[in-house]
């Protein structure tokens, strides 16, 4: 018994993936050699033998078996930066130009320019608070924008000093999560 693959393609050789393809095909029907036919541009028919790499076949299955068990926990495949890590006092150094860098360095670009623009949106914030306070008014508005002050009261339990006047009452009510937080910092 043999494995034929048939493709149709556009250069006079079989690309790789394909030879790689029926090497997995070999091993999950457990049979030693295959066939890659291979029709190129309609006119030059062209068949290879291929014999079954079980190292090949072991990294092929290890590979689908990672993705697979990513697929079930939901986390996407690690981007190959990720995988050969370069790493500086337990930092993950990321090669330049990598998708990695370039989201980090385009998020750096977009803080360098949100950073002036919100220290200014908070300071005309305070102004045209202090302003509707001084005016005894709630409401303000201009040709294209509204703005509302709305004052309210809210309670907050001091859960620091409620731990420490009574642990024994407040263990059973205690309740863990974990949330990750991604920091920033312009090098």
């Amino acid at each position: 018994r043999v494995l034929v693959e048939a493709k149709v393609v556009s250069s006079l050789r079989a690309h790789e993936a394909y030879r790689l393809q029926l090497n997995a095909q070999l091993g999950a029907a457990r049979l030693e050699v295959g066939y890659l036919a291979t029709v190129v541009n309609n006119w030059h028919f062209e068949l290879e033998e291929v014999l079954f790499d079980p190292a090949l076949y072991a990294r092929q299955r290890a590979a689908a078996e990672e993705f697979l068990r990513r697929v079930r926990e939901d986390r996407p495949p690690l981007p190959e930066e990720y995988v050969a890590p370069e790493s500086v006092d337990g930092v993950l150094v990321v090669p330049a130009g990598s998708p990695t860098a370039q989201r980090l360095e385009r998020m750096a670009e977009l803080l360098r320019t949100l950073e002036p623009l919100e220290k200014e949106l908070s300071q005309l914030r305070e102004q045209l608070k202090e302003e509707m306070d001084t005016a005894g008014c709630m409401k303000v508005r201009s040709e294209s924008v509204e703005a509302t002050l709305k004052v309210s009261e809210r309670e907050s339990l001091d859960t620091k000093a409620l731990k420490a006047a009574h642990p024994d009452v407040v263990a059973p009510f205690v309740r863990v999560s974990t949330v990750k937080t991604l920091q920033l910092k312009i090098l």
